[in-house]
C-alpha cells in the first residue's frame, strides 16, 4: 500500500510539472503592451477582485468587473498595443512563495497573499478571462515576479494551440 501511494504521489508531481512546462514562458518588456491589472485594494473584505485597465502610460483608463468588459476595452485599443495579447499584472496570482518575492511585497500584499477568499476571487477573475480569451484566440500572459526590472518573466495562461497559432 505504501509503495502504491508513493508511486501515485510521484506520478502526480511529474504530471503537474509536465503540465506547467507545456505553457510557454518568456522574458518581456512592458512598454506598449496591453495590460490588465488585478486590483488589490478595491474591496475591504478582499473577497472580490476586479480589473484596472491602464492607458499605455500607466494612468487610469477604465475599470472592469468581468472578462467581457476587459475584452470590449481590449478591442477598442490600437492593434500595435494588442498584437501580442493581454498581459495580466498581478501582485499575488502567479508569484512564487519564496523569500525573495515576499521581500518585495508590502504588508498589505503579504496579508492577502495568504488570504483564501482573496486568492479564490482572484483565481475566478483570471480564469474567466483565460476562458473567454481561449475562445477568441487571444494570448493571455501573467507576470511571474514582482521585480519589474527592464526584462521580466511571464507565463502563458491560455492554451498555446488556440492562442499562439497566429504567431507561428
Amino acid at each position: 500500500m505504501c509503495k502504491t501511494t508513493l508511486f501515485l504521489g510521484l506520478f502526480c508531481v511529474c504530471t503537474l510539472i509536465a503540465a506547467a512546462a507545456d505553457k510557454p514562458t518568456k522574458k518581456i518588456r512592458r512598454d506598449g503592451r496591453y495590460e490588465a491589472v488585478v486590483l488589490t485594494e478595491a474591496n475591504p473584505n478582499f473577497d472580490k477582485a476586479n480589473w484596472f485597465l491602464p492607458k499605455p502610460d500607466g494612468t487610469y483608463d477604465a475599470a472592469a468587473d468581468t472578462a467581457a468588459e476587459v475584452l470590449a476595452h481590449f478591442h477598442r485599443q490600437d492593434k500595435d498595443r494588442t498584437k501580442e495579447g493581454i498581459l495580466i499584472h498581478s501582485n499575488t496570482h502567479s508569484i512564487p512563495d519564496t523569500p525573495k518575492e515576499k521581500k518585495l511585497m508590502s504588508l498589505h500584499l503579504l496579508k492577502i497573499y495568504s488570504h483564501k477568499p482573496w486568492r479564490d476571487a482572484e483565481n475566478k477573475l483570471v480564469d474567466e478571462l483565460v476562458t473567454i480569451c481561449n475562445r477568441e484566440g487571444i494570448p493571455v500572459w501573467i507576470n511571474l515576479t514582482n521585480d519589474k526590472a527592464d526584462l521580466f518573466g511571464v507565463r502563458l495562461l491560455t492554451d498555446p494551440l488556440l492562442t499562439l497559432k497566429k504567431q507561428r
